[in-house]
Formats: structure tokens, sequence, C-alpha cells
């Protein structure tokens, strides 16, 4: 786990990660890695002192199991899933949208391969489906732990989106890179 700013944690593995918003004795996490990474996810949220029940809920940046695959478990324990209207179908369980580029695009990338065997160890090729999913839109803010605002960028999915931190960011360290 690594604090990029005050009350801000990156936690996962080197190819697939979340992050913990916290604020107060709650959390928001966005993204909530591979459905066999469940063991990781709420070990992120003991190593910050707090327990599964303290996450509110969970900011999809999209549906693609490697963002979204603890999401039902999440969900089930008590917090609220969120997704652009165009990642519901597939976070409820149904097929990626028509206009998804194919995975075999990406395969002559050098790190294609490490990324897949990531995806297969991790569960990746299921996603258990969300039973209940909050839409979020483009320019809505979220009265959330965290306090972020929703960002449409489509793109790698057409409901990709985004959530800026502008308050936390303004009293972020400057970061290497």
């Amino acid at each position: 786990m690594q604090e990029l700013a005050p009350g801000i944690v990156r936690a996962g593995c080197q190819r697939i990660n979340w992050y913990l918003l916290q604020e107060g004795a709650s959390l928001t996490l966005i993204d909530c890695g591979l459905p066999r990474q469940w063991p990781a996810v709420a070990e992120s949220v003991r190593r910050l002192g707090r327990r599964l029940s303290d996450v509110e809920a969970v900011l999809l940046t999209h549906a693609h199991t490697d963002h979204a695959g603890s999401g039902e478990r999440l969900r089930r324990g008590g917090a609220r899933v969120h997704a652009h209207p165009a990642e519901v179908p597939q976070a409820r369980g149904g097929l990626p949208a028509a206009t998804e580029r194919s995975a075999l695009v990406y395969l002559w990338r050098p790190a294609a391969l490490a990324t897949l065997w990531t995806l297969l160890r991790g569960g990746g090729l299921r996603l258990e489906p969300i039973r209940e999913v909050v839409e979020v839109t483009d320019g809505a803010t979220l009265d959330l732990p965290g306090w972020t605002r929703v960002i449409h960028l489509p793109g790698h999915t057409p409901g990709s989106v985004g959530y800026p931190l502008e308050e936390r960011e303004r009293s972020a360290p400057a970061m290497p890179w």
C-alpha cells in the first residue's frame, strides 16, 4: 500500500490496483480488483484500521473484472456500487458493449502476457454480477467519503469515468513523476 496524499491510499499489485479514500471513519474505494483479489482488498481495508463495513461506496471507473471483481461482495457488505449507465449492464453480468475492441488488439504489447496471466490467476474471466448499481453521470458531485466529481471519459469502454479529487490534490505533496 502507498499513501499518495492525506486520506488517499493505493493498494493492489503491479498490474491491478484500487484506491481507498478515507474520510473520518468512512471509506470509498475507487475500483476493487479481480474476484480472487478479495482477500487483498479486505486486507487493505484492515491495514487502515478499518472494517469492511466502513466501506460506504465503490466507484467503478469501468466494469471490467479487474476493476469490478469484488464489487458484489462489497455491496453485500453494505457498500453502494456506482458506475456510469453505459457500464451498468456489464456490471450486472451482461456482455461488454459491442463497441469495445477485442482483447487480442493488445497482445502485441510486451506486458500483455503478464497482464493476461494476472487476469487468469485472479479470476478475471468471470465477474460475479453486481445486483444493485447506482448510476453516476458526467459532472455529478458524489456526496460520499472523498467528495469527488464524475468525469465521463469514453474510450477504453463507452462508460469509462474518472473521479478527480481536487480538494485532496491541493494538499498532496508533489509526486516524483
